[in-house]
């Protein structure tokens, strides 16, 4: 039964409505600088580099997205299997001035954190660091990219190490479902190359191929970056 009265209900009603109203005023202040906020700008540099940047000033965090178009496993001519695999592997092994202790320490020590992956596709990288250390993160960003260390000795021990992880996948049923996957359904398709790499592939790999594999396919025409931050 409806204890309210015909007035206390009408002016329910209109307390409700007046609230309903507020909300809605609010709720359009607050939608159109958010709005601003995650709108991203495309930017351009001096050298001709494109990027999208989303700027976001509530965050302490600065997080850059790196992608080199078609220079995943479909890169891989089909007597080096696992080329980018373990071309991006080496990234990891220190770069510029640091060693591979050095340049993991310094990313530590200053809140920095990095990732790589080779997709089918694509090579994909990550990083971020904090908007207070962006020297310092732009410092590990140049050295990671453009001198990676390359001796032919980390070459060998990343090789030797690959070689160990893909003997293991021998016995792994979902390793091999994938590339028996792969061969009958993209039979003479670039994608037939899933998961492909082998211990003879992998043998034939000398660090030359990481060199022409950085020079061919880590390139701005390949580059695609997104900023937030």
């Amino acid at each position: 039964m409806n204890t309210f009265t015909s007035g206390q209900d009408a002016f329910i009603r209109k307390r409700c409505q007046r609230f309903l109203k507020v909300f809605f005023i609010f709720g359009l202040l607050w939608i159109s600088p958010l709005q601003a906020i995650i709108s991203p700008v495309s930017l351009k540099t001096d050298k001709g580099l494109h990027a999208w940047f989303l700027r976001d000033p509530l965050t302490h965090l600065i997080s850059i997205s790196i992608a080199f178009r078609d220079a995943g496993e479909i890169s891989d001519p089909v007597d080096k299997l696992g080329r980018a695999s373990l071309a991006v592997e080496m990234l990891s092994k220190g770069a510029g001035p640091f060693s591979k202790g050095d340049f993991y320490k310094y990313c530590q020590d200053h809140g920095i954190r990095i990732k790589a992956h080779t997709g089918l596709e694509h090579v994909t990288m990550t990083f971020q660091m904090l908007r207070r250390k962006k020297q310092e993160g732009e410092r590990a960003l140049k050295a990671y990219l453009n001198h990676p260390i390359s001796s032919v000795q980390e070459w060998e021990l990343q090789k030797k190490q690959s070689m160990v992880e893909l003997a293991n996948l021998k016995h792994d049923p979902s390793y091999q479902a994938m590339k028996a996957f792969a061969r009958q359904t993209f039979k003479g398709h670039p994608y037939e190359k899933m998961g492909g790499m082998s211990l003879e592939t992998l043998q034939h790999l000398s660090p030359d191929d990481f060199k022409t594999y950085k020079e061919n396919f880590f390139v701005k025409k390949r580059l695609v970056i997104a900023i937030t931050g």
